[in-house]
């Protein structure tokens, strides 16, 4: 009796017990985070200051996320380098912290700052929703980012998470490209960048890149946000995150051939133990001129979770980017079609797993267009790229699933057209990436303060440039710039460098406290002119030099003697003693190349030949032969009667004709000869007439 007492006091104290667990646990729902517009956020000995525009709703000790949205540097050059990514500022810092003061709108935090924020970036609060214990009794879903904030949900459990209904923020992430209003007929616009103020193209989808004023549109990618279809009516590009988003459809076959279909969104990159994180890439609209195109699709959200244990029950977390399920047409006619959104991200920092659950990140798919006329095709949208999950452990357990694929690329629905279920050039994005060793940064030293690099610098090989960067960074500090190769004050903020080619440098700042920041400037080197030109020419006295180089944009000769124009490619020379001419060349890129000539006048246009001799023997100018002492080799001598009879030939410098033929005298007469030889270093030829008289 005893025993089965005991046993019953067991059985009745452990369901007590669990029913107390479940009593103690907040059942969620809906919408459970609270998000603040960051408009500025800054410092003061040490202490971590923000300026919200409202404060509203917000405790002290309340734990708050701190994340910059966006606010990376593009490429605005138009060339197919638009849009990529040149620097990532501050863009995908986050971290958590709590509320140590409130005054107004502003809020002072514990501690400092982990990392670096720029509030010009988009920088949002978001109030963590912070449990003992939760269930998620009803599906959990942020408010959808709107611009300035939303698009996260973030959890933190100090000891069980239970999934009774999904955790989704799918869709809610960057957003997609939206339509203009119908747009008149125009064909092979390749415009890489346009106003929203203007038609004829679809709009990029948004991302980590802020919109800058006449560049929302056009068919090249911004950032991660993909690219609009170009007119006539190509599709719109993936957006992206971890993966590339896809190329969306090709325009009309209808239009000359042009490459205007939108480009999938840039890959983001995420560095290891640089903890930043994005939202997914919305892809790009598709371009109508018959109101039937579809938009691109909105990124996936973010999610981040924080607990002791999670029991999944085979729910799901979900960041999935928006995939185009409307046709772009409706069977008589044909618009571009809009693309699929990036893979968000989910963040997980999970002590134990209990159950299964599944993580999903993945692009959506690209929008599918749709007529029955074979001369109506419109471009497909293009899949977007896959998103990233990120798991605190060295490996992700086997009960938890995950799923990090890329959208596929949209279809042509058109059985008439031949083209009837081909992607017309809609691509799929690129698979995202799964990532262990998740430590959510959190009350921990604030970074090395870059606030901005020298700009990007184009120099001239040979030539010297400046790298350095504005900085705040406390006392006492180090900084070194690499590679440190043929640089000048490499630990100094400003170094000189002059690289023989392009060049990437990386400043690299560390406090007192060991943190180090990052940032890097490109130095492009732009290559002299090369005119392949002889340093040495050398001439007769009274001759000229003509000489032919390629044509840059200026030349500058000097001295201006004895030249033609000192501005000449094509110039004439015509010194009368030697000279050292210095010249000077600039191409389009102002890059000057210089060297010099030395024109070196030979002084033989007086061979001192005689223009009359007398061979009597009376031993005054009885040979004909040269007399100038510079005349180094005699390579023919020859003499011709008033008939052109050879009456003389030699190549002996020192020989002398004595007027004879075949050993008789000449009568007096008039006789000619052609001189060649080699005279103070040149050739020459020379002719004329001597006069023979006895």
């Amino acid at each position: 009796m005893l025993i089965l007492f005991r046993n019953i006091f067991l059985v009745l104290f452990t369901c007590l017990t669990s029913f107390a667990l479940l009593s103690q646990s907040t059942s969620i729902g809906g919408n459970i985070n609270t998000y603040y517009k960051v408009d500025s956020i800054w410092k003061k000995s040490c202490a971590p200051f923000i300026e919200l525009q409202t404060a509203v709703g917000l405790s002290v000790d309340d734990e708050v996320l701190i994340i910059q949205m966006q606010g990376v540097t593009v490429n605005t050059s138009y060339d197919n380098n638009f849009g990529s990514i040149i620097g990532y500022k501050n863009t995908g810092n986050y971290e958590l912290a709590e509320i140590k003061k409130i005054s107004g709108n502003i809020i002072e935090l514990k501690s400092p700052y982990v990392k670096y924020y720029s509030s010009t970036g988009n920088v949002q609060l978001v109030k963590v929703a912070k449990y003992n214990n939760a269930s998620v009794d009803a599906l959990v879903t942020p408010l959808p980012w709107n611009g300035s904030t939303g698009g996260i949900v973030v959890i933190d459990v100090k000891d069980t998470l239970v999934l009774n209904a999904d955790i989704k923020a799918s869709e809610m992430g960057f957003r997609g490209g939206n339509l203009y209003p119908n747009e008149a007929f125009r064909c092979g616009d390749t415009q890489f960048y346009w106003s929203l103020n203007t038609g004829f193209i679809g709009m990029k989808g948004e991302g980590v890149a802020t919109f800058n004023q006449n560049f929302e549109s056009g068919f090249v990618a911004n950032a991660n946000g993909g690219g609009g279809g170009n007119a006539h009516n190509a599709g719109g590009g993936g957006g992206s995150n971890a993966g590339n988003g896809g190329n969306g459809g090709y325009q009309s076959p209808n239009c000359p051939l042009a490459i205007n279909e939108g480009t999938g969104g840039n890959f983001l990159q995420y560095v290891p133990n640089y903890y930043r994180i994005f939202m997914g890439g919305g892809g790009g609209a598709g371009q109508q001129d018959d109101g039937f195109a579809t938009p691109g699709m909105n990124g996936g959200g973010l999610v981040i979770i924080k607990a002791g244990t999670l029991i999944g029950n085979n729910h799901s977390i979900l960041a999935d980017g928006g995939s185009q399920s409307n046709l772009a047409g409706n069977g008589i006619f044909s618009d571009g079609a809009g693309a699929g959104g990036g893979g968000g991200s989910i963040l997980m920092e999970i002590n134990t797993y209990s159950t299964n659950v599944f993580l999903s990140a993945i692009g959506g798919n690209g929008g599918n267009t749709f007529a029955n006329d074979p001369l109506i095709v419109s471009g497909p949208g293009g899949g977007g790229g896959g998103g990233m999950i990120w798991h605190s452990g060295a490996s992700v357990p086997a009960i938890v699933s995950t799923a990090v694929n890329a959208g596929i690329g949209g279809i042509v629905n058109n059985s008439m057209s031949g083209l009837d279920g081909a992607n017309y050039g809609a691509q799929p994005g690129i698979e995202g990436y799964l990532f262990n060793n998740l430590n959510i940064p959190f009350y921990t030293y604030k970074l090395p303060e870059i606030l901005s690099m020298y700009s990007d610098t184009i120099i001239c090989q040979n030539d010297t440039a400046i790298l350095g960067a504005n900085f705040n960074v406390v006392e006492p500090h180090t900084l070194q710039w690499s590679p440190s190769v043929n640089l000048k004050h490499p630990s100094q903020i400003n170094a000189l460098t002059a690289p023989n080619t392009a060049t990437f440098y990386v400043l690299t700042i560390t406090d007192s406290a060991g943190c180090t920041i990052t940032d890097s400037m490109k130095v492009f080197v732009n290559p002299l002119p090369n005119p392949v030109l002889n340093n040495e020419f050398k001439i007769q006295l009274g001759k000229s030099l003509e000489l032919m180089l390629p044509i840059y944009d200026s030349i500058y000769w000097a001295p201006y003697n004895f030249i033609d124009s000192i501005h000449s490619f094509s110039p004439t020379f015509t010194p009368n003693k030697t000279i050292l001419y210095r010249y000077y060349i600039t191409d389009s890129n102002g890059c000057v190349y210089y060297d010099s000539i030395l024109i070196m006048v030979q002084q033989c246009t007086n061979l001192q030949i005689p223009n009359i001799f007398t061979p009597n023997n009376d031993g005054i100018n009885d040979f004909f032969h040269v007399q100038n002492i510079l005349v180094d080799d005699l390579k023919k001598l020859v003499i011709f009667n008033r008939w052109g009879q050879l009456v003389y030939s030699s190549n002996d410098i020192n020989g002398m004709w004595d007027g004879t033929f075949k050993g008789k005298p000449l009568e007096n007469d008039v006789y000619t000869f052609i001189l060649e030889g080699i005279c103070d270093g040149a050739e020459f030829i020379e002719s004329g007439s001597i006069t023979l008289l006895r």
